[in-house]
């Protein structure tokens, strides 16, 4: 037995030995994933980096396919940080890492608007509170020159070439890289420049092609840069809007750090800004130099540990009122008020600076100070001062106005000696439709009481007069000249047109006007009007030859054929002459009805005679259906009614019509049986007629318990419906219950010298029991005072009635 033992070990050792040997010998015939497989796994399971590892297999022997085949296993077990390129092989080795995750930060300041205080903005918040990520951390920015590389930070390795690949690999703690085949390359404290000098002499080593100093011969090219910058910790102290420690990116400056904390608070400042490092500070920020010039020397790039104070603010200043910026300003040092209106962008066009006041806090009042522009520019302010620019007074200190009948009315500038007639001729003289009687000069004393001077035009045609002349009167501040046109004084004369015509309307009045004209600006007769009837409605005038004894209205009454020719084209019309044209007899348009509900045709129907009734339209329509009910049936009517607005200045009342739709009840069994008889009403164009659906149920609504519908019984009274309901509630107001019938009538209830008579009730009734009025309950007080007066009156005519009896 131990024989045996011994020939099976020493059998399997000659196997393994030459199936070694076979390996060496090959070109990548062992296959991948068995043995380079667990020989990864061993090596990996040692603690050995990749690189260690391939050290590791060439001390072995292995061949270069099978240490390819290694570093693929190697790449395929790290698949988190490691991207290949397998058709690109051309050297011994190709490593490439996939850039690790971008640092963390803050993107959003969660802060929206701008800090106000008093109604004021605090000038510079917008920056920190506006939405647009003004200030946040930008990531896609070519490296700072100065930047220097530290743990965390990414750097990307390309090469291409001869040989390809490309590597993401992370500085660790130690400050170190590792690079396969290479082995651990220290990069902490050097810029990307220097690191990419010390890489440049790393990668020499595997590739040879790097070293050729020929440019034409040389086959492999390499690139470094930054990948990923690293995440470091900055504090923020002090008066902002969120203090706290924040990770942000190696990249970040100053302001990158202000916008995530949402910048300085009420009272933080924005002048004096302290970057802390190292327990010294290094530089004082000035937020103002930024917002007002650009100027970006003090964004400097934060470090690890940096800290930045936000001390308090020294001088508010609140400035209102007509300047370009309004805000509350910080000033600094010894900053005066010339620096506060420099930071306000100045004033603007209306502001009055010859004086304002500055508003201040003492010690246990306030005070004001008048201060003026520019003289004071170097007026020391204090903290909570308050300034409010005003306006300049909305009046001219030059001006003169003319108006009405001139070429060019308007304002002009009141130059000295100027009098009325160089007015006049500034504005281009007189227009040809001017008042010449009378002209108005009206003038603004000191006090504000208005003065009227009025005199005629004539001596303005003529040569210049003398001095103490009207034409010469010299012109004041504010002088008001109104010249009169002779259209404006004159009533606006019109003639209007009514009836059949296709514009009616007033019409401007002009001499000469004739009937046919008219016609013919009223855009001619419509059909069916009736040229042989046309009136002219005049007033009647105390000097009209024809006037008799309280005749308003004098009407004339002619004829215009189809070509407009009047038969008495010499009557000429007047202002104010009102023209009717009538429309014949029998051109009404064609009517309609309707028809719904249930008959067999149902819809519109043209009314064929001036006498059709409700009748023939139900023959028309084609009889009542089967389901018809004809004992609800309705007419529906559009009801006309004229209302006069009467204006005092109208030559005639005008006729306005507005419509209401009416109910009218109707018997349709008795038509039907009957036709043409008094129930069988003549229709007009519009009536509506609703024939309902037969209907074997009452409702019951308003004040019962329950509002139902029920179904019909002959034998039930209102009475026993409203049981039915549930009985009338608290609120209900059975004296007035009434009935409304499905054609539309409507009974109440009665009550006569037998007693209380209720309406009988139909299919389709619906019966309402209306609300009782709430009335308000008498106060304690109110009863008391009511009881007292009561018995007061009762003394009184107990006492009188004693008194008469005696």
């Amino acid at each position: 037995m131990v024989s045996i033992r011994c020939l099976i070990i020493t059998s399997l050792l000659l196997l393994n030995c030459t199936i070694a040997s076979n390996a060496q010998d090959s070109t990548g015939d062992l296959p991948a994933g068995v043995d380079v497989q667990s020989l990864t796994n061993q090596l990996q399971a040692e603690g050995l980096t990749p690189s260690d590892i391939v050290s590791k297999a060439r001390s072995m022997g292995l061949s270069t396919e099978q240490i390819r085949s290694m570093q693929m296993n190697l790449q395929s077990n790290r698949s988190s940080n490691i991207e290949s390129s397998p058709e690109a092989f051309t050297q011994e080795e190709q490593v490439t890492l996939s850039p690790s995750s971008t640092p963390s930060t803050v993107r959003s300041n969660n802060f929206s608007g701008s800090v106000t205080l008093e109604g004021l903005e605090l000038f510079g918040s917008t920056f920190f509170g506006s939405s647009n990520n003004a200030f946040e951390a930008a990531f896609r920015i070519p490296t700072p020159m100065n930047y220097q590389l530290g743990p965390g930070d990414q750097l990307v390795i390309n090469i291409w070439g001869a040989a390809e690949a490309r590597y993401a690999l992370t500085i660790n703690e130690e400050g170190l890289i590792r690079i396969s085949g290479i082995g651990p390359v220290y990069l902490n404290g050097l810029t990307v420049e220097q690191a990419r000098d010390r890489l440049m002499v790393q990668l020499k080593r595997i590739y040879s092609g790097l070293e050729k100093r020929d440019e034409s011969k040389k086959d492999t090219y390499a690139d470094i840069s930054l990948g990923a910058a690293r995440t470091i910790m900055i504090t923020v102290i002090g008066e902002a809007m969120r203090p706290g420690t924040y990770s942000i990116s190696s990249l970040s400056t100053v302001f990158n750090a202000l916008y995530v904390t949402g910048g300085p608070s009420k009272k933080g400042s924005f002048r004096e800004i302290e970057i802390i490092r190292n327990n010294q500070v290094i530089s004082t920020l000035d937020l103002y130099d930024f917002i007002l010039n650009g100027d970006l020397s003090g964004n400097i790039r934060l470090l690890d540990q940096d800290i930045i104070k936000i001390n308090p603010y020294k001088k508010h200043i609140y400035l209102s009122g007509e300047v370009k910026r309004p805000a509350v300003f910080e000033l600094y040092r010894e900053e005066k008020l010339g620096d506060l209106i420099n930071y306000a962008a100045g004033f603007t066009d209306k502001a009055y600076t010859k004086r304002f006041t500055i508003e201040r806090f003492t010690d246990f009042q306030r005070r004001l100070e008048d201060v003026g522009w520019p003289e004071d520019s170097e007026k020391e302010l204090f903290d909570g001062d308050r300034i409010k620019i005003g306006r300049i007074l909305d009046r001219y200190e030059n001006r003169v106005t003319i108006q009405g009948a001139v070429f060019k009315p308007g304002s002009y500038e009141l130059e000295e000696g100027m009098s009325v007639a160089d007015l006049i001729m500034k504005a281009e003289g007189f227009r040809e439709d001017v008042f010449m009687n009378r002209a108005l000069l009206t003038r603004t004393r000191n006090n504000y009481q208005k003065e009227v001077f009025s005199f005629p035009l004539h001596s303005f045609f003529g040569q210049k007069q003398e001095i103490d002349s009207t034409a010469n009167m010299l012109l004041q501040k504010d002088d008001l000249l109104r010249i009169y046109s002779a259209a404006d004084l004159q009533d606006v004369s019109s003639i209007r047109v009514l009836g059949a015509v296709k514009n009616s309307g007033d019409i401007p009045y002009s001499d000469g006007l004739s009937l046919d004209d008219v016609i013919l600006m009223a855009g001619g007769f419509t059909y069916g009007a009736a040229n042989y009837n046309i009136e002219i409605a005049r007033f009647v005038s105390e000097t009209d030859p024809y006037e008799k004894e309280n005749e308003l209205i004098k009407s004339f009454f002619f004829e215009v054929d189809d070509e407009l020719i009047q038969e008495m084209s010499e009557f000429m019309l007047r202002p104010f002459d009102v023209i009717t044209v009538r429309e014949k007899p029998n051109s009404q348009r064609l009517g309609t009805i309707q028809i719904s509900g249930e008959v067999n045709f149902p819809g519109s129907y043209l009314l064929q005679t001036r006498t059709d009734r409700i009748s023939d339209i139900i023959r028309r329509s084609g009889d009542l259906s089967e389901f018809a009910y004809p004992e609800g049936a309705t007419l529906q009517r559009s009801a006309m009614s004229n209302r006069a607005l009467a204006q005092a200045e109208e030559v005639i009342n005008e006729m306005v019509e507005f419509q209401r739709n009416d109910n009218i009840a109707i018997d349709l069994v008795a038509i039907l049986d009957n036709p043409g008889s008094d129930d069988d009403l003549f229709l007009r164009s519009g009536d509506r007629i609703v024939i309902p659906r037969k209907s074997n149920t009452v409702t019951v609504e308003g004040q019962v318990l329950y509002p139902v519908t029920i179904r019909y019984d002959k034998g039930l009274k209102m009475d026993d419906y409203i049981r039915k309901a549930g009985g009338f509630t608290e609120m209900a107001l059975k004296k007035n219950v009434y009935v409304i019938y499905a054609d539309g009538d409507v009974e109440k209830v009665r009550r006569g010298l037998f007693g209380r008579r209720t309406p009988n009730i139909a299919p389709g009734a619906t019966i309402i029991v209306p609300t009782k009025e709430l009335e308000e309950e008498l106060l304690p007080q109110e009863r008391i005072g009511i009881y007292s007066a009561i018995i007061s009156m009762a003394a009184i005519v107990t006492n009188t009635i004693f008194q008469i009896i005696r």
